[in-house]
């Protein structure tokens, strides 16, 4: 049978609008496996995942929870995830090993890592013993203590332990004091310990990165800029109303929606691109890892972190 032109339009329509819905259909299925952890840092991601915001921006997320520390990273790393969120420092570290992108600022906070001592040390200059997570922030945070106090690091013992033990190690008198961030300082302060400082007192402001990995960052710009614009929107709703905030983090990872909203009192939950400014405070991180031997080399910024990110 022969078809008229008409005819033959409106099927080649039909088979049209068919592909169409079927590329559509494979866009919505490539799943984006993001690497979070179980802390409120992600009150972002948890946002986003529970008021559909991946969604509404168009990409199909599925965040992957890992415990504390850089774990999350090594997600990424270990081709688990392609996307996670970590301290600069921290991610500076994976940088050094493996091709990680930084490509926005999510969260800043000048006193939500806090100086935590014995009840008898009460200036900074007395501490004879320190605890310190090893392998990254804290450290370089332990060494502005010593510049910004005047203390030599000599006169100082370095007890290297986890987050866990370091309030009973200064409970118990092993330790005279540590760096950590909360709940933690709190909680040994008031099993009659003190707070003696807050990062900013060092000169540090913490940042909290989203990062990507580096081949698919470079084929998938595009859904990159979708979930940063999911996690802009995000912490405009913390922001607003940190209550909704702290429920999404207590409905994905069991936090009491108490302690959140405490934590977010210190913590401004806030997406912005990498400003070329920021580059030199990145530079002298990174070198003080690698004088502390604790990265190989000093990383190269211009290609991990990208200034300005999705515009260059």
């Amino acid at each position: 049978m022969r078809l008229n032109r008409g005819q033959i339009l409106k099927k080649a329509a039909a088979a049209l609008t068919m592909a169409g819905a079927m590329f559509a259909t494979a866009l919505r299925a490539e799943e984006i496996p993001i690497a979070v952890g179980i802390d409120p840092t992600f009150v972002s991601f948890f946002v986003a995942k529970q008021e559909r915001l991946f969604e509404k921006h168009g990409v199909d997320v599925k965040l992957l929870s890992f415990g504390p520390g850089g774990a999350m990273l090594d997600a990424v790393t270990g081709g688990q995830a392609v996307m996670s969120a970590s301290t600069e420092t921290t991610t500076l570290v994976r940088m050094a090993r493996t091709d990680i992108r930084a490509i926005a600022i999510v969260g800043r906070s000048t006193n939500n890592v806090k100086l935590v001592a014995r009840h008898d040390v009460d200036d900074p200059r007395k501490i004879r013993s320190i605890g310190v997570v090893p392998g990254g922030v804290f450290e370089y945070i332990n060494g502005l203590t010593f510049k910004a106090y005047g203390i030599d690091p000599a006169s100082v013992k370095v007890v290297k332990a986890g987050p866990p033990e370091l309030p009973a190690l200064l409970l118990r008198g092993d330790i005279d004091a540590f760096w950590l961030f909360e709940p933690f300082p709190t909680m040994t302060r008031n099993q009659g310990a003190r707070i003696l400082a807050e990062i900013k007192d060092v000169g540090y402001i913490s940042q909290i990165w989203v990062s990507a990995k580096g081949d698919w960052l470079e084929k998938n710009r595009a859904s990159a800029v979708k979930v940063l614009a999911a996690l802009k929107e995000a912490c405009e709703i913390v922001t607003a109303d940190p209550k909704r905030g702290a429920d999404a983090v207590q409905a994905n990872v069991k936090i009491p929606a108490a302690q959140t909203l405490d934590y977010l009192k210190e913590l401004q939950c806030r997406l912005d691109p990498i400003g070329s400014g920021d580059l030199p405070g990145y530079e002298n991180i990174s070198a003080f890892l690698h004088a502390a031997k604790i990265i190989p080399a000093p990383v190269d910024l211009r290609v991990k972190v990208v200034v300005d990110f999705p515009n260059r």
